[in-house]
């Protein structure tokens, strides 16, 4: 399937904000190439320069090939623009100025205005200390302060300006005026997200508490930063692993990614196999299932080790779909030769002949979940149970493999050697009378027509059973013929199957056929 383009821009952009986080100028290089090679559109400096303030602030929620082709700064004031953007220091001179020329500034707009300037030093103003200044009044007077929720979205964009600049102290400072403010959602989540990051890098861990504090009342977290920020947190508090992973999973929800947490604040969570699973795709209880098989995923020295491991894999199986491919990494071609499982075969081979029935039947319903599951170890299991004739345990590999055709569209047989096409080609033909007959009962009308399981009638009735197994096989066939044979889809199937069937068939069963037939 050909991925959509916005599924193109969104892959390449995180590769881009991954290696020019801190190089905005490359960043916009880069970005412009990025516009120019899939959008095939000329790019202005102002398109190229929103949609890099886009990436940089991970606001996937906005960005899309649509939004980008739709952008334009025409009839936009720049107080507009700060509203959708996110402000970086090397914002142009042509930018600013509009705004800051205004004669008329309401007494939100002038404390921003004082953040602004300050923020950047030396590049506006001569006056450093002059710089600095304004920045402490600006804090002093937020703190006492109400604001337009527009205003507020610009707040916003000053907290990250001075975690960009690394003024740490400041940013932790302006959680006091968290509480004056009346935000919106989204600039609630960036200046906490600001705040906890900032409050960290310079050791103020009140602050920090104070900002997570604030963070966990807000129900639904969609920034991304904050969501991370917050795990962050938890993950270096130590006692705290049930919030971290909470918050992980709102941050991968919001767009974060596995290399995200590769952030030295995990370092005491690298090695569990519960956090990798997590930040690789896997629901909490599908984690927690491989963590605690963690420790067994070795090679078994005894019998008693080897059961041990398969009962584990099995137990995960109710839990998680594909253990094999969970466990050991290990994807298997629907359509082609059986995959070999390394530690699972060698273990079957050693073990093979002292291995209960049970594990058996356990070791083909793991590595069998689904119909088109093509693993070795399978036909295996199946194998050994067969060789062994005892119906009990053949009674169970049936209904294994009932179970995994609970969902499958019957009559999609890959007609090669996979593990389906295996068993119901050379295996099932071996099965005990009883098992056979237990098959031929329970298996679906359709599926017995569509994927050749029919053939096995003759399989059991050329083995002249019992007359009661007969009578089954008989019945069975009859309702299996009144189901199917009165449609046309089948025909090839029954014609191909009556001249070896017929003779083996009562003659009621011949008649009922062609009574079928003549309908």
């Amino acid at each position: 399937m050909t991925a959509s383009i916005d599924s193109i821009l969104f892959n390449e952009a995180k590769n881009l904000l991954r290696k020019y986080h801190n190089n905005f100028n490359e960043l916009k290089v880069h970005t412009k190439k990025m516009l120019e090679t899939h959008l095939n559109i000329s790019c202005s400096d102002d398109l190229v320069e929103w949609t890099a303030y886009v990436i940089r602030s991970e606001d996937w929620k906005t960005f899309s090939a649509e939004r980008i082709k739709e952008f334009s700064f025409g009839g936009r004031d720049f107080s507009d623009w700060l509203a959708t953007t996110v402000v970086q220091g090397d914002v142009t001179d042509k930018w600013f100025k509009p705004y800051v020329e205004k004669e008329e500034l309401t007494e939100a707009e002038t404390l921003v205005d004082k953040l602004t300037m300050s923020m950047r030093g030396s590049y506006w103003l001569t006056d450093k200390e002059k710089a600095e200044r304004l920045l402490k009044e600006a804090i002093e007077e937020l703190k006492t302060a109400t604001f337009e929720p527009a205003t507020d979205f610009k707040l916003a964009d000053y907290y990250l300006e001075m975690v960009n600049n690394k003024r740490y102290d400041e940013c932790s400072d302006m959680i006091a005026v968290y509480p004056n403010l009346v935000l919106d959602k989204r600039s609630q989540e960036r200046i906490l997200a600001q705040a906890i990051a900032a409050s960290m890098r310079c050791g103020r861990f009140e602050v920090t508490e104070q900002a997570v504090r604030y963070g966990m009342a807000i129900e639904n977290i969609e920034w991304a930063s904050l969501s991370f920020n917050m795990a962050c947190y938890f993950a270096t508090k130590g006692n705290n692993e049930e919030l971290m992973y909470k918050y992980i999973f709102v941050a991968l929800d919001n767009g974060k990614h596995s290399y995200d947490f590769h952030d030295s604040d995990f370092n005491a969570y690298r090695s569990s196999a519960k956090f990798k699973a997590i930040i690789a795709g896997s629901t909490l209880e599908e984690a927690e299932v491989q963590e605690a098989m963690a420790d067994k995923l070795s090679e078994p020295q005894t019998v008693e080790q080897a059961e041990v491991l398969i009962n584990g894999l099995y137990e995960a199986s109710k839990k998680i779909k594909n253990v094999i491919a969970t466990f050991f990494d290990v994807e298997s071609d629907n359509e082609g030769e059986p995959s070999d499982v390394s530690l699972l075969d060698d273990m079957f081979y050693l073990f093979k002949k002292t291995l209960t029935s049970d594990a058996l039947v356990h070791l083909f319903e793991l590595s069998f979940p689904t119909i088109e599951s093509n693993y070795q170890v399978a036909l295996d299991a199946a194998g050994e149970l067969i060789n062994r004739k005892y119906t009990e345990a053949q009674l169970k590999l049936v209904d294994a493999f009932l179970h995994a055709t609970e969902y499958y569209d019957a009559g999609h047989r890959p007609d090669a050697d996979t593990v389906q096409d295996q068993l119901i080609e050379t295996y099932f033909p071996k099965l005990t009378n009883d098992a056979l007959i237990y098959l031929l009962e329970k298996c679906d009308t359709q599926l017995l027509a569509a994927d050749g399981l029919h053939n096995l009638f003759i399989s059991l009735l050329e083995r002249n059973p019992s007359n009661e197994l007969k009578q089954r096989a008989y019945k069975r066939f009859e309702e299996y013929y009144e189901t199917e044979g009165v449609t046309d889809y089948y025909d090839l199937q029954f014609n191909n199957l009556f001249p070896r069937l017929t003779p083996l068939l009562s003659g009621n069963v011949i008649e009922k056929i062609k009574q079928v037939k003549s309908k």
